[in-house]
């Protein structure tokens, strides 16, 4: 992607993304995964774009870095096998033409936009913005740890995995080789860990005790299986 191309899909996302939306802490966050890569040069624009997302209060912004670039120059330290192994299965499950393919966003497990497209983001962002969790997930920090619980509000939803994950804010990477050779990369909110620690059953009062990484953001997702819609997320303050 030429130098132009780059500077006005970022011109786009201030116009567009300028703005920060607010909520509670207990409101409903929207889910966004972006999968990228250090060694894609038609991703910088999409990660921006994640940037300006995870200003929003509203939203759970998070970059998953797939690791199929990694033999084309540049080894991506972030680039995990299991996030290309997710969003190829997340792709099966929508019924996209694409079975990896980078950037691309997908919007509470639901729906996905390919490339860096601030309008049709905006669209999803829209869409699941009116939209109440499916089931009613607290996270509460306590003495070396944190519990999460978990209460039913749709009868209709009788299982789940709860997923804990951790992720760097904010991360600088200049770039050696590959397709961003020469690039100084500004990374928001990388994932490093995404670890199932349980199943719901869809039982009143379901609690679960973590310990926590003090060194690392995290939060929990609430998730239908077989990378289904997601249900709820809560930020661990």
């Amino acid at each position: 992607m030429g130098a132009f191309m780059r500077n006005l899909i970022v011109s786009l996302v201030l116009a567009i993304f300028g703005t920060t939306a607010y909520a509670g802490e207990d409101a409903p966050l929207i889910v966004v995964e972006l999968y990228t890569s250090e060694g894609c040069s038609s991703c910088p624009p999409a990660d921006k774009i994640l940037a300006k997302l995870a200003e929003r209060d509203n939203v759970l912004a998070l970059a998953m870095h797939v690791d199929y670039w990694d033999y084309l120059g540049w080894k991506d330290q972030f680039s995990m096998a299991k996030f290309t192994d997710r969003q190829e299965y997340y792709n099966m499950v929508l019924g996209s033409r694409y079975r990896l393919v980078t950037p691309q966003m997908f919007f509470q497990g639901q729906s996905y936009v390919a490339g860096a497209k601030p309008e049709k983001i905006e669209t999803q962002l829209k869409k699941f913005g009116q939209q109440a969790d499916k089931v009613l997930l607290n996270v509460e920090k306590q003495t070396g740890g944190f519990q999460i619980s978990i209460n039913p509000s749709d009868d209709t939803i009788s299982i789940a995995d709860v997923f804990v994950v951790q992720y760097e804010p904010n991360y600088v990477t200049e770039v050696k080789a590959g397709e961003n050779r020469g690039l100084t990369l500004k990374h928001t909110n990388i994932v490093t860990s995404w670890e199932r620690v349980g199943e719901w059953n869809g039982q009143q009062g379901w609690v679960l005790e973590q310990s926590v990484d003090e060194g690392a953001q995290t939060a929990v997702i609430v998730q239908t299986p077989d990378h289904g819609p997601i249900l709820a997320a809560r930020i661990l303050r």
